[in-house]
């Protein structure tokens, strides 16, 4: 079999707006993404924790040039986990971790603004009986654009 799995897309960080002018918060930071080999057999079960999108930051909008308001970052996305035991998370033999939320557009009280920056991507991680597994890794990074699946919640793939 061919499994492969994403992890979710971290949230973007908060637009800033005021007399200064305007500002995106960063991007949310990109899950990571894993592609594997698996010999199962007949009875083999896999159990699977997808995780979700973290959620963006509100934006701060004010009408003029007093507006203050502080950096509003987007939040973690989730990690999507593999397992062979019901206890998915104490248990996971593969996990794609979720990108971290981006920071929002910083403003100084009653000056100019700047953009916010991109969260950090996720990866891989391998759990306790990883080893004894029988999945082989054949390809590791972050979500990339696959099957019809671009970057997002978390995800996960089997083919045969």
């Amino acid at each position: 079999y061919n499994i492969i799995v994403w992890g979710a897309k971290g949230g973007n960080g908060g637009r800033v707006t005021n007399g200064y002018g305007s500002h995106a918060g960063g991007d949310g930071g990109t899950g990571g993404y894993v592609e594997c080999l698996f010999d199962g057999t007949e009875g083999d079960t896999i159990f699977f924790l997808i995780g979700d999108v973290g959620i963006d930051a509100s934006d701060c909008v004010g009408s003029g040039n007093n507006t203050c308001c502080g950096q509003r970052d987007g939040q973690p996305g989730e990690n999507t986990y593999v397992s062979f035991k019901k206890d998915v998370i104490s248990n996971y033999t593969l996990l794609a971790s979720a990108g971290k939320g981006g920071s929002g557009a910083k403003m100084i009280c009653y000056r100019t603004v700047s953009a916010g920056d991109k969260g950090i991507n996720g990866g891989i991680g391998t759990g306790g009986n990883f080893l004894q597994s029988g999945i082989s890794i054949i390809n590791i990074g972050i979500t990339k654009c696959s099957f019809g699946y671009c970057d997002g919640p978390g995800r996960v793939l089997i083919r045969w």
